[in-house]
Parts: structure tokens; sequence; C-alpha cells
């Protein structure tokens, strides 16, 4: 009554508290479970047509099924394959459902996995997806990041083009930084994840080099010949970042 009397203002649909998370194992059993439930039918059909004494072809008896097993094989085969339909659905992200699963799509509930790196592989399964129904919308309200769920979903972890605000990732397990991390700190987290520390190759330039100094491309062809000379000298680790500061040595670790 107080919607209708404009006493209180209606709940937006666009909040996490109106959401529910379908979980992989929750969708990946009911597709199962529908799976099963039409081999079971359709094997149900194929015995009861087969015993049946009006019907034509070869006539069966339930203890032919039962003491038979080639009998029992060739009642399972004219089945449906749950094998081929869960790989079909994993493969594809499409559910193939007559009664709908009470879903809102049909489509869209696999990604693949990029493994360009362990972060970037890890990451898709933190992934949190609205929907492929929101993906055809022209408006952007389904996209915004309300304030919410700052804490819950990372504002900035969200690919660019028709995905981007409907793809998600949680956040519950980040920290938010409020002091400056030591380099000290960052080598120890490096060598508990068994990752080769980054080595950052500085080329050193005097504070008066500048783009107004004639001799300034010269000065830094020579810090670059330098530079890869020492490189010669002692090679460095696969992982180089490459930057120019003045004033700072030219091989320092992280």
């Amino acid at each position: 009554m107080g919607l209708v009397q404009g006493h209180i203002q209606e709940d937006n649909q666009d909040t996490m508290s109106s959401h529910e998370v379908l979980h992989p194992g929750q969708l990946y059993g009911m597709v199962l479970k529908e799976a099963l439930d039409v081999s079971m039918l359709q094997t149900r059909a194929y015995i009861k047509k087969t015993c049946d004494p009006n019907s034509r072809g070869r006539k069966l008896s339930l203890v032919e099924y039962v003491n038979d097993k080639e009998v029992l094989r060739r009642a399972f085969t004219q089945s449906c394959d749950v094998q081929k339909r869960l790989e079909n659905f994993l493969a594809t992200g499409n559910v193939k459902s007559r009664s709908g699963l009470d879903l809102l799509q049909v489509s869209g509930f696999t990604v693949v996995a990029d493994k360009l790196n362990q972060a970037r592989y890890s990451s898709h399964f933190a992934a949190v997806h609205r929907g492929q129904y929101f993906a055809e919308m022209k408006t952007t309200t389904v996209r915004k990041l309300l304030p919410e769920t700052w804490g819950f979903l990372c504002p900035v972890h969200t690919p660019d083009g028709s995905p981007c605000g409907l793809l998600n990732h949680l956040a519950h397990s980040c920290k938010p930084v409020v002091k400056p991390v030591l380099e000290q700190e960052i080598s120890a987290v490096l060598q508990a994840q068994d990752i080769p520390e980054a080595m950052e190759v500085c080329f050193a330039f005097p504070a008066s080099h500048g783009a107004d100094d004639k001799g300034a491309g010269n000065r830094e062809e020579q810090f670059e010949k330098e530079a890869f000379e020492k490189l010669k000298e002692q090679p460095p680790p696969p992982t180089l970042i490459f930057t120019l500061r003045p004033g700072r040595s030219w091989l320092q670790p992280l």
C-alpha cells in the first residue's frame, strides 16, 4: 500500500540485495539431473514398447531384460546420452532443456579460461556474470557499480566491450593499500609464490639532460652502450622492466 500511495520507493533490481548467485555446482547439478530424467524416461518408454503384445516386431518380457545384459544394454542405447549432453554443455555453454530449468537464458554459461599467466587463470574462478540477457540491452543502468557493492565486487577488474560492467570479479579477499609498499615486502611475496624476482633496468641520465640540450642524443647513446655492456658481463634474469629514471643505478632489484 505504501508503494502504491507513493510513501516509499520501490527496490532497485540492480542492487546486490536483490540478486542471487548461481554457483557452477548448482547449474551443473540441474543439467545432470534433467539429463538423467530424460534418459530414464526414454529407456522406460522403449522397454514398455517392446513388452507390449500389440506392438510390431520382436516381443520381449521383463524377465529377458533382467537376465539378458545385451537386451538391457540395447535399451539404454536408445535413450539420451548423458555424457555427450554434459560435454556439449561445458564446451558451448548452451543449455538444451525442455523445462527451461527456471533460467533467464539458455546460452553463455561457460567462459574459456585464458592461461596467459597464473593470476589471469585464477581470476576466472572468482568471476560473476550478470547474465547474457543484459548484454543485449542498450541501457547502462545494469552496468553501474552501486556503492553497496564496494568491497564485494572489484570496481576495476572488468573487461572492455559488451561484457563491461556485467562480468565482474569478487573482491572479498582484497585489502586496500593505505601505506606505501616497501621493496622488501615485494621480494618476500615473490619468494613465497616461487616467482623469480623481476629486475629493473634503469639508464642513469644526469639531471641536466633535457630536450633543449644539444648533446642529449649523444649522451643517451653513450649511456645505452654502457648499460648493454654491463648486461653482457652480468646477464640478468629473464623478467626485466626497462625504465628511464635519472640518478638511479642501471640494474636494481625490485
